[in-house]
């Protein structure tokens, strides 16, 4: 839809069956290795919030525009991009990680990098520009994962 209603799930699209066991299981393997994570911040689409819900809990996520869909009406790139950066380079809390669940083209806006859908990005927030991964895990290597 090419002016979704972000409160309503409808006009949006979803997430699959499939999409739904995947972000569940990327919380369980965060459980089991520990990972401390402190806040959750999503895009206001249904779909990336749902995935945060599902992987880390409803009550943990935060909707921001900061982190919407390029593709929504009346946004300009550009400010997504510095908004996503912003984020990036925020120190989370003492002995936590901060998780951003956004879309691609943001990410590609903001650091050049892409990401297959449902691959967790790892950024070091005070490494030097450009911003660039430390470490990239797909989506099925969560199941594998050792502690």
């Amino acid at each position: 839809d090419p002016s979704p209603d972000l409160s309503d799930p409808r006009t949006q699209r979803t997430l699959s069956p499939a999409g739904r066991t995947q972000a569940g299981e990327i919380g369980q393997a965060v459980r089991r290795l520990r990972i401390p994570i402190g806040q959750v911040f999503a895009s206001p689409y249904h779909r990336t919030r749902e995935t945060a819900e599902l992987a880390f809990g409803k009550e943990r996520v935060r909707a921001t525009r900061d982190l919407i869909s390029e593709g929504y009406p009346g946004t300009d790139d550009d400010a997504l991009a510095r908004s996503l950066r912003r984020l990036l380079r925020q120190r989370p809390g003492a002995g936590t990680n901060t998780v951003l669940v956004s879309h691609g083209f943001n990410l590609a806006g903001a650091t050049g990098q892409s990401a297959a859908e449902g691959e967790a990005l790892i950024f070091d927030p005070g490494s030097r520009d450009p911003l660039e991964p430390i470490a990239r895990i797909g989506a099925d290597e969560w199941r594998t994962l050792r502690g």
